[in-house]
């Protein structure tokens, strides 16, 4: 995970807190990247706004090398901004979800890539629970 904010690193550690993920924090984008090539990641959580390389650019940057081209890339952002999204998908993110978000929904997107599948897929299959569940 690339955040700026040691609060959110600390919400995404309780969030995480299951056992079976093992997380890496970084608090800027050369942290992440570097991190990233050395541990070779299935998954990479990162805030568009970063210091240094941003996190458009470390996405980008992942996609590119050739021991990080396979992880999924989640942007997880404050940013809503329609011009940030179609560059995070330019860049070749796996899934964008904006701050605040729910636990919830953060961890059944996680599950999903690192499932072999997509979030398209994933909204899917939650709006089929969500419907079942008001049954």
């Amino acid at each position: 995970m690339a955040d700026p904010n040691p609060a959110v690193r600390k919400l995404l550690s309780v969030i995480f807190d299951a056992g079976r993920y093992v997380l890496g924090f970084a608090s800027d984008g050369e942290e992440a990247l570097g991190l990233a090539i050395v541990e070779s990641p299935h998954l990479v959580l990162t805030e568009v706004r970063l210091d240094g390389l941003d996190g458009i650019s470390l996405c980008r940057q992942l996609k590119e090398h050739p021991r990080t081209s396979g992880t999924k890339v989640l942007v997880l952002t404050t940013s809503t901004s329609e011009w940030d999204m179609r560059r995070a998908r330019r860049a070749g993110a796996d899934g964008y979800l904006t701050k605040p978000f729910s636990p919830a929904l953060l961890l059944h997107q996680v599950d999903a890539l690192l499932d072999g599948g997509s979030i398209a897929s994933a909204e899917l299959e939650r709006e089929g629970m969500d419907r079942q569940s008001c049954r």
